[in-house]
């Protein structure tokens, strides 16, 4: 039998807003870095990164797929990063891309990651050397 939730954690917890349907995840983002590009976005592993600076390696992540790896709208991009600062602009990467990202964890071994790859009909995924990092 499930315990009643207390009204402190109910307040709390109460955080429904009306969500914008004629916007896109990736616009949404844009128009925050517009408000508070200076703002802390991403913290981790020691490193914090700005809105502005978080969208400035996104951007340039995107570029890389579009133009290098030849990303397409709706195309789907397997991507194999530990979880990281990194990781965050890869998949905001792929949304700027207007692709699917598609996670791999690096824990997982060869033939699963393989067999995810070719299941989602992703790219094979680029290097997390790739994923600008400053």
């Amino acid at each position: 039998m499930a315990r009643p939730v207390p009204e402190h954690v109910a307040k709390w917890n109460d955080t429904a807003r009306p969500y914008p349907r004629d916007a896109a995840l990736p616009q949404l983002f844009e128009a925050q870095v517009g408000r508070t590009p200076a703002a802390p976005a991403l913290t981790g592993s020691g490193t914090t990164l700005t809105y502005r600076e978080l969208s400035g390696r996104a951007d340039s992540f995107a570029h890389v797929l579009r133009n290098e790896n030849g990303v397409r709208p709706g195309a789907r991009v397997a991507l194999l990063l530990d979880r990281s600062v990194e990781a965050v602009v890869g998949v905001w990467a792929v949304l700027k891309a207007a692709g699917a990202y598609v996670p791999l964890d690096p824990e997982h071994p060869t033939a699963r990651l393989q067999e995810t790859v070719d299941r989602a009909g992703a790219s094979p995924p680029p290097a997390q050397r790739d994923v600008p990092r400053r």
